[in-house]
C-alpha cells in the first residue's frame, strides 16, 4: 500500500544527499535509507512511498521512482561494512578502578575480572565503564585500533530455557486459559532504548537473570495502540466508548462503552528469551546535534555540524515466548463491537500475534527494527 508524502533533501556534509519523508498524516516522519539516487530538485516535493516492515522499499517523485544504487542492500541504513566493523566480536574489557562504585565496594571487588559479573544487568549498568575520563560507556572504537570497549555478557552459566520453563509454569499456576506464541526477531530488536541510564541510551534487562526481555506492560500496548490505528483511525474515545470488545479486552475509564471503569479481562505476561541472545551495538549518528539542542532558535541545521555518534544495544537470534491468559469465567463471547462472537483471549491472541508481526515492538520500528515472526 503506498503512502503520500513531502520529501525534504539535504546535501550531506561528505558528498551525496541524505533525505526525510513527512507522510500527510503530519504526524510520521521517516528517514530515507542511504542509497537513493537523488538531488535537491527532489527537495520539498509531493511524492509516494512504500514500505516492508517500516522500511521505505519504493519512492516516487513527479510521477517517477528513484533509483536506486546496487551496492546498497535493502533494508539497511547504513552501509554492510559498517555494520560488521561494530559487529564483530572483540572481548570486552573490563577494569573495577573505570567504574563509579563507592570505594569500599571497589575495593571488595579488585579481584573481579568484567567477565566474573555473570549478570549482564549488574555489569552494565552498576559497573558501568567511566571509559577515558569521558563518560560512561559500554561501547567504544578507535580510529587507528578499532574497538576498544565492548561490554558483552556472558550467558553461559545460565539455563535461559529453564528460566524461560518456570516462568510459563508459574503462569500456569495461576488457574487461567493461556495461549502463547514462540517469536523471532526478523532482523534485530530494541526495548527499553528510551529508559533511565548513565549511558545516552538504555535496554531493558531482567534484574535478577541479566537477559533481555519484553515486558507485558510493553506488549499489552503495542497491542492497543494497533486497534486502535487499524479499527478506529488513531481515535482512542471512539474505541473506549463504543466497542464492548477493546474494553473487555484492555480495561477502560468511567467516560467509556460501560459508563463506569473496569479492569481488562487479557493479563500480559512479560516475554522471555527461550535461547541465548546475541548483544550487538548498533549506532545512530545525528548530524544535527547543535541544531536539536539549541533552545534559542538561531542555530539552523547547517551541513557543517559534525555528526556525533551514539551506540545503543540491540538484541538479536533469540526466541521469545508470549504468553497472555483470562480467568474461565470471564472469557465469554463479546456480543458487541467489531469482536462481536468472538471470545476475548482469542481476539486478544489473534491481534497480538499481528501487532508484533505487521507494527513490531521497541524502539526503531520505522526503520526496521522490531518485528517479530
Amino acid at each position: 500500500m503506498s503512502e503520500r508524502g513531502i520529501i525534504y533533501v539535504n546535501k550531506a556534509k561528505k558528498g551525496g544527499y541524505v533525505a526525510r519523508v513527512h507522510l500527510d498524516n503530519g504526524k510520521t516522519k521517516i528517514d530515507v535509507p542511504l542509497g537513493y539516487q537523488m538531488d535537491m530538485s527532489s527537495n520539498k516535493k509531493a511524492c509516494e512511498i512504500e514500505r516492508e516492515k517500516g522500511q521505505i522499499t519504493k519512492i516516487i517523485v513527479n510521477g517517477k521512482e528513484l533509483p536506486k544504487n546496487q551496492k546498497f542492500s535493502k533494508g539497511h541504513s547504513i552501509n554492510d561494512k559498517s555494520r560488521n566493523h561494530i559487529a564483530k566480536a572483540v572481548s570486552d574489557i573490563f577494569n573495577i578502578d573505570n567504574t563509579k562504585l563507592p570505594s569500599d565496594t571497589r575495593i571488595a571487588l579488585q579481584s573481579f575480572k568484567g567477565k566474573d559479573i555473570e549478570n549482564y544487568s549488574l555489569l552494565l549498568n552498576k559497573a558501568s565503564q567511566f571509559y577515558d575520563n569521558d563518560k560512561f560507556k559500554f561501547f567504544e572504537v578507535d580510529r587507528k585500533k578499532g574497538i576498544v570497549l565492548n561490554v558483552q555478557p556472558d550467558y553461559s552459566k545460565i539455563d535461559i530455557k529453564a528460566i524461560a520453563e518456570r516462568h510459563k509454569k508459574n503462569i500456569e499456576k495461576l488457574n487461567i486459559d493461556i495461549k502463547s506464541i514462540i517469536l523471532k526477531p526478523d532482523w534485530r530488536l530494541i526495548v527499553g532504548l528510551g529508559n533511565e541510564s548513565v549511558y545516552e541510551t538504555s535496554m531493558t534487562l531482567h534484574h535478577i537473570y541479566g537477559i533481555p526481555y519484553i515486558p507485558g506492560s510493553a506488549i499489552k500496548g503495542v497491542v492497543r495502540s494497533y486497534i486502535i490505528t487499524e479499527k478506529f483511525g488513531s481515535d482512542e474515545k471512539k474505541a473506549l466508548k463504543e466497542d464492548q470488545g477493546f474494553c473487555d479486552i484492555f480495561g477502560c475509564p468511567k467516560e467509556s462503552f460501560y459508563n463506569e471503569s473496569r479492569q481488562g479481562k487479557i493479563s500480559f505476561f512479560d516475554a522471555l528469551p527461550l535461547s541465548k541472545p546475541t548483544i550487538k551495538p548498533d549506532i545512530m549518528n545525528p548530524h544535527y546535534g547543535t541544531y536539536y539542542s539549541d533552545s534559542s532558535g538561531n542555530v539552523p541545521p547547517a551541513d557543517d555540524h559534525s555528526p556525533k555518534p551514539i551506540f545503543f544495544l540491540t538484541v538479536k537470534d533469540a526466541e521469545f515466548e508470549f504468553i497472555i491468559g483470562i480467568k474461565e469465567k470471564d472469557n465469554t463471547a463479546i456480543q458487541k463491537g467489531i469482536f462481536e462472537d468472538k471470545y476475548p483471549l482469542e481476539a486478544g491472541y489473534e491481534w497480538m500475534k499481528k501487532a508484533l508481526n505487521e507494527h513490531g515492538i521497541g524502539a526503531k520500528t520505522a526503520v526496521g527494527y522490531g518485528y517479530l515472526q
